[in-house]
């Protein structure tokens, strides 16, 4: 991948871990911290860290001057496990599977409550907040669909061993889009240590943090790499 390449595709890789639904601001574009010498993006499980000077338009991108991230991304190199896609692939591939659904239309916030599913009603001088009568308290006046598109893919919810933690499937599958749209092809887990939560991981010049979870006795370990 050429160069001016690669710098485009580390801005979409930090733009893929964004995330619109978390409430804070900085989950939803990629940032700088105050001496903006990396860039970052995360969606509140797995953040992703890259020199700025290898993403395209990086010193557009928003300053967080107050974020501590010190306690989060480790600074040891204590680990060297390697996991070809293909293989995991292959190992999700054989895993519990579960359908996909295509989004049909959009949803659309109801102008009359401004998306909070609740107005105020007054009568005779007492006000009670209640249910939108136009959006029926859902905040939405239009929700989208979901069909069915006759694919499947691993249960997003299973678990994936690598090295000494467990981590939700749907994390891992999020990992290999990013390694694909950085033009990589295998997993390298890079630290694990019990003063940082998170394990790093390395694709290219970009490292990534994602978050481990714990293991419940109903829940399908489906790949274990260690």
């Amino acid at each position: 991948m050429k160069k001016i390449q690669l710098k485009k595709a580390y801005k979409e890789a930090l733009e893929m871990l964004c995330s619109k639904e978390d409430p804070r601001e900085f989950t939803h574009a990629p940032f700088l911290l105050e001496d903006k010498k990396q860039a970052f993006a995360t969606d509140g499980f797995m953040i992703a860290i890259v020199n700025a000077n290898k993403v395209t338009g990086s010193k557009d991108f928003r300053i967080e001057e107050k974020l501590d991230l010190t306690t989060i991304i480790s600074p040891i190199r204590n680990k060297t496990i390697v996991i070809p896609l293909k293989d995991i692939k292959k190992d999700f591939a054989a895993a519990p599977q579960v359908e996909l659904y295509d989004t049909i239309g959009n949803d659309v916030e109801c102008e009359t409550c401004e998306g909070g599913g609740e107005v105020l009603w007054e009568f005779e001088g007492h006000e009670k907040d209640d249910d939108c009568p136009v959006c029926s308290g859902q905040g939405l006046t239009t929700i989208a669909g979901k069909v069915k598109n006759g694919k499947t893919s691993v249960d997003r919810t299973t678990l994936v061993k690598i090295g000494d933690s467990h981590f939700y499937t749907n994390l891992i599958l999020k990992l290999i889009d990013i390694i694909e749209k950085l033009g990589g092809e295998e997993i390298k887990l890079v630290s694990q240590t019990q003063e940082h939560a998170g394990s790093l991981f390395e694709v290219k010049d970009m490292e990534i943090v994602i978050m481990p979870c714990q293991v419940h006795k109903d829940v399908k370990i489906v790949a274990s790499y260690v």
